[in-house]
């Protein structure tokens, strides 16, 4: 049978509709049809208020995310819809164009097959292909499955035993006992689904940030326009900083280079090129020809003809693999995991020797067993890696609340370890907003303030002007639209200075049009521009490293006549330099020449003078630096400045603490291959180029250092990519930045990096607080069902009452000390270490401690009832009642290890005591409610007896409370330290 006639009574079915605005179908006739894919999700996304459309060959299913508003039914006539116009041939495919060995072509060769030009598409061509392909937007990767989430809260071995508990409750008559079992599962479930469910709002919010547009040329003319208007035959304009839009052939290169981390992992810029490929199979990271969407230009310039739009791209196909993924766990999070498998299996021992002592009590096989399940079930903490999730999304919302954007949860627990601070020195310690503040010409320097004077045509000052306003892609007049990425604040400054200077440049530029530039990249620290002259003579502007630019002249500008450059003048150029460095200002120096032909003869510039910008230090960058060095973090500038500019910034910021600074050399970075984790840090890294950025992160990094980098520019990407941390500027950062950091500063204001630090350090606290109460709490229960029956003392609880324990006094008052505010002395002590061990000896014999008291104080409360009434309910209910309310207060002492309750060290915390009002409240209310009574096998009890479970309850909160005074617990406090 044909595809057509298969087609003809193709249909669909529902597979998954009980999330509002989420559809999942079943497409008979789509199962390895990829024009058929192709075809629905072309014409459904962005149609019928469906916003995403992911259809799948290797299922035959379609996953629609759309308006809720929306009606199911309405949807699914829409995909019908499609299918009969698509059997009947009367639906254009949004199909990209046929797959080709795109590097192993010439370029001329790939512009024939994709019907375009070195001009771009015609207006016409690109509205054509918008309508065939469809909008350039990644497969969207559905949200987690609302009912499957709820249904993965059964699916755990706890919960297995609690109905295995149930269902013998139910055998052995014990009908009240199953209500309230099955009361736990539905009420544990609702808790894990709802604090699951937040969190995962959370996490997905931090990947919503908007998109800048990509610069293309289209009818032969530069312009920028959307992303999601990118269609196959786009000319691609890249420049530095521009985020490649989709997958593209290189047409043009002039010294390219391309940040490829997002796709292949590896940090180091790619150099790029036009020339074809000698074989077709070459993997993915070795095609220099190739962009790929996602990818940042990070230096030099080229064009690149679109290949593969949307989810046809490299990263659109491996989003659509993700689709079906979830998130991995963080490290925390699988280390939490693995201390649950351990106790659990610790905990299912001492059950079966609760069991084991049972039996040989008599107590009966049924009531035993019932006894150890519920043992098991509230002794297991189930909810380790649930609580590490919680609370660390809890710390990414506090820090929102500074306006601190953490996009990784992982990235939180890291920020609690952070020990070396990279801090680049243009855009993060000082503003961005150059301006010159003095020029060196002609043998003279200019200050650049308010007095200064516009110099006469034809003078040597007012050339350098000229030529740093022709040098330069800013536009001269702030209004005009920009032909690709933001001019930088260096090449604004300039532009400041040449109108300052009587520059008219809007003419200027006009009588000297731009023909061509090749931009300044790490091989070549200077930019060049070519311009037309009159009577068909050329002119080149060249700004740059002045080192590098006088290395190009032989003759400077002197006096208004152009004169060999001598030995002399050199040194004097060398000294001038030298002068504006040293007060901290950035020079560049400035050349020119006038020829004829098509290319500039190498060398042989004529020397301008040099230009001084300065750019002012950020308010508070210096009391950062002295907060990070009192935190234990070493704090390191690293700027492509020259060694006396550095220095001068330095001092400024009293970067070292009132002494010198230790400045490397970009030239001795390789030194740092084989430096150790004792050896000195350096404070300052001068002519750093991006690529040093990213070894001298490496380098730290190999020594043992958790390594923090924090930047605003394109040319910072790859190491805030390859860093634990990356940090970047919210307001004034590039978007290839933002990309790929981990944390954003929405509001530029650096000093925001300290409390993100303390709130990073106080997040792994409170998780290792909450992480001791579960552990100390429940193994208080293990001991005491097990050492009851051990004395001949009977069950000392029900197994309703245990369950009742593991509901009311585990998940609230855990999430409660999840919460607990950062501590005045987090900052003092040192970064927490990596793979900090929750459960190493000393942290055990803590642990041993606080449970051992919980025990003793609850089984002495026992044991008063047992002498005064027997094996009875009475007994039963002095013991529930003092180790519920024992442990419930433990979380008020186990808000620290060193300060006492009563301490005016500790914080408020008003969730935490709510949460043990309310704990209390309803453990009232098991005495206070006859059903509840009921349920729970709870007798009435006098004054008398209420005071001595009081007593029972409180005596370990005291006992505890008196180790952290007398300082008995400093030893173990030290190594299992509050972080």
């Amino acid at each position: 049978m044909s595809l057509e006639a298969s087609l003809a009574g193709a249909g669909v079915s529902i597979v998954h509709a009980a999330v509002p605005g989420r559809l999942r179908l079943r497409v008979r006739g789509l199962k390895g049809v990829s024009s058929l894919k192709r075809a629905l999700e072309g014409a459904l996304r962005g149609a019928h208020s469906i916003s995403a459309a992911n259809a799948s060959v290797a299922t035959g299913t379609l996953l629609l995310l759309f308006d809720p508003r929306s009606a199911a039914a309405a949807i699914v006539g829409a995909v019908e819809d499609v299918l009969l116009r698509y059997s009947a041939g009367k639906l254009e495919l949004s199909a990209q164009p046929r797959a080709a060995p795109w590097h192993a072509l010439r370029v001329d060769e790939t512009l024939k097959r994709l019907r375009s030009s070195m001009q771009g598409l015609s207006a016409k061509a690109f509205t054509r292909r918008r309508r065939r392909y469809g909008e350039n937007v990644l497969p969207a990767i559905p949200a987690r499955d609302r009912m499957e989430m709820l249904l993965e809260q059964f699916q755990s071995l706890p919960v297995a035993l609690l109905i295995g508990a149930a269902a013998l409750s139910v055998v052995t008559g014990g009908v009240a006992d199953a209500i309230v079992v099955v009361a736990v599962v539905a009420l544990n479930a609702g808790i894990g689904y709802v604090t699951e469910a937040q969190t995962e709002r959370a996490v997905r919010a931090l990947s919503q940030h908007a998109r800048e547009g990509v610069p293309v040329i289209r009818d032969g003319k530069r312009q920028v326009v959307p992303v999601e208007s990118a269609v196959p035959g786009d000319m691609l304009d890249l420049l530095p900083g521009v985020i490649v839009a989709a997958d593209a052939r290189i047409v043009a290169a002039d010294g390219l280079a391309i940040n490829e981390a997002t796709l292949t992992g590896e940090s180091s810029p790619a150099s790029k090129s036009a020339q074809p490929l000698d074989h077709r199979n070459v993997a993915l990271a070795d095609r220099a020809n190739i962009v790929y969407r996602g990818t940042v230009v990070t230096g030099g310039s080229g064009r690149a003809v679109v290949v593969a739009t949307g989810a046809a791209t490299e990263i659109g196909q491996l989003q659509n693999f993700l689709s079906g993924a979830s998130a991995p766990d963080t490290p925390l999070q699988k280390h939490l995991a693995q201390i649950g498998r351990r106790l659990t299996f610790l905990a299912g021992g001492a059950c079966a020797a609760v069991f084991a002592v049972g039996l040989l009590r008599g107590f009966g096989l049924f009531a035993t067993l019932k006894n150890a399940i519920a043992l098991a079930v509230a002794a297991i903490p189930e909810g380790l890696p649930t609580l590490a999730t919680t609370t660390l999304a809890l710390g990414v919302r506090e820090m929102r609340r500074r306006r601190v954007l953490i996009r990784k949860l992982d990235a939180v627990e890291t920020l609690a370890s952070v020990d070396v601070v990279c801090l680049d020195k243009t855009g993060t310690l000082t503003f961005n907003r150059m301006s010159a503040a003095e020029v060196s010409c002609d043998g003279a320097a200019y200050r650049c303030d308010n007095v200064f004077s516009p110099p006469p045509p034809g003078s040597a000052l007012r050339r350098l002007a000229e030529i740093v306003a022709l040098c330069n892609e800013a536009p001269e007049d702030e209004k005009d639209p920009h032909n690709g990425s933001a001019p930088s604040a260096t090449e604004t400054a300039l532009l400041d200075f040449a109108k300052k200077a009587g520059v008219d440049v809007r003419r200027l530029r006009r009588d000297y049009p731009l023909e061509r530039v090749s931009y300044r990249s790490e091989r070549q620290l200077f930019m060049t521009t070519l311009h037309s002259a009159r009577r068909g003579a050329k002119l080149a502007a060249v700004k740059g490293s002045p080192e590098e630019v006088l290395g190009l002249c032989s003759h400077a500008a002197l006096r208004n006549e152009t004169v060999a450059l001598t030995a002399e003048m050199r040194r004097d150029v060398r000294q001038e330099n030298a002068r504006l460095a040293g007060e901290g200002q950035r020079v560049l120096g400035v050349a020119w020449r006038a020829f004829r032909g098509e290319n500039p003869p190498p060398g042989g510039l004529v020397f301008l003078g040099l230009v001084g910008l300065a750019d002012p230090l950020r308010p508070g960058a210096a009391e950062l630096l002295g907060a990070l060095r009192r935190a234990g973090v070493h704090p390191v500038m690293i700027t492509g400045d020259q060694r006396l500019t550095a220095a001068a910034v330095a001092r400024a910021l009293d970067l070292c603490d009132g002494g010198d600074p230790q400045i490397i050399d970009a030239d001795a970075i390789p030194m740092l291959e084989h430096m150790s984790k004792d050896a000195k840090i350096p404070q300052v890294f001068a002519r750093v180029t991006p690529g040093q950025k990213l070894e001298i992160v490496k380098a730290l990094q190999r020594a043992g250092h958790v390594v923090a980098m924090t930047g605003d520019g394109v040319n910072d990407s790859p190491a805030l990519k390859a860093a634990d941390i990356g940090v970047a500027m919210g307001s004034s950062g590039s978007e290839a930045a933002r990309d790929v950091a981990d944390i954003i500063l929405q509001d530029d204001r650096l000093q925001t990096l300290i409390p993100a630090i303390r709130q990073g350090r106080a997040t792994h606290a409170n998780i290792r607080r909450a992480i001791r109460y579960l552990l100390a709490t429940n193994m208080s229960e293990i001991l005491l069902m097990l050492l009851a029956p051990a004395f001949n003392l009977g069950q000392p609880l029900t197994p309703a009452q245990l369950l009742w324990i593991n509901l009311v006094t585990d998940v609230a008052p855990a999430l409660a000390l999840g919460l607990e505010p950062p501590h005045d002395d987090v900052m003092n002590g040192s970064p927490t270490p990596t793979g900090d061990d929750v459960m190493d000896a000393r942290s055990a014999r803590t642990l041993a401690r606080e449970a051992g008291f919980i025990t003793a104080g609850s089984l002495g409360a026992y044991l008063y009832g047992v002498l005064k009434y027997g094996l009875s309910p009475r007994a039963r209910t002095i013991c529930f009642t003092s180790i519920v309310a024992a442990q419930v207060l433990h979380a008020l002492g186990a808000r620290s290890e060193k300060h006492g309750l009563m301490s005016p060290d500790l914080p408020r915390n008003p969730t935490l005591s709510g949460v043990v009002a309310g704990s209390l409240a309803l453990q009232a209310l098991t005495m206070a409610f006859p059903p509840l009574r009921s349920l729970l096998g709870v007798a009435p009890i006098g004054r008398l007896d209420l005071a001595a479970a009081i007593a029972g309850a409180a005596a370990p909160l005291v006992a505890n409370e008196f180790v952290k005074l007398t300082g008995s617990a400093g030893t173990e406090a030290n190594a299992a330290r509050t972080i």
